[in-house]
């Protein structure tokens, strides 16, 4: 249950973030809900955007855009072994900020395993998408961080 559970907390405070207008009125801000997975998002958006269409003349304060849409651009999420669900939140549904980490140095993420962790998700998914999940994402939120060295992408 502790694996659960402890994901609903960035989930919830994204949705919060977006609702309350937030994001809407600062499109620059970027937020991270790290190690909670980001299969959770495109889930989200479309609960949101229900609401938003259901209930909007109701609900303070008017966003300015269907607050999936606010959630897709502003808001990054990062696994370490959710892959399934993160690929597919990528690749089905159009979420472009999934980022694996690894949650160094602590043993319920990928230390110790992290490169077999890396072949085992990625072998299989196209070039494109795979650098996106590994290393696209972050360089927007960090772009300030150089590129790694080329054997090591």
């Amino acid at each position: 249950m502790n694996y659960t559970e402890t994901t609903f907390g960035g989930q919830r405070a994204a949705a919060q973030m977006v609702a309350s207008g937030v994001l809407d009125v600062r499109p620059n801000l970027k937020v991270i809900i790290s190690e909670g997975g980001s299969g959770w998002v495109p889930f989200m958006a479309d609960r949101l955007d229900e609401a938003f269409r259901q209930h909007s003349n109701a609900v303070n304060p008017k966003l300015s855009r269907p607050p999936g849409e606010i959630l897709y651009d502003q808001v990054y999420a990062s696994f370490q072994h959710d892959f399934r669900s993160s690929v597919i939140a990528l690749t089905g549904a159009g979420y472009q900020n999934s980022m694996f980490g690894s949650d160094y140095p602590h043993y319920e993420g990928t230390f110790g395993h992290t490169q077999k962790t890396l072949h085992e998700l990625f072998d299989d998914v196209d070039p494109v998408t795979s650098r996106r999940i590994r290393i696209g994402a972050f360089q927007e939120l960090f772009p300030h961080v150089p590129e790694p060295p080329a054997d090591e992408v």
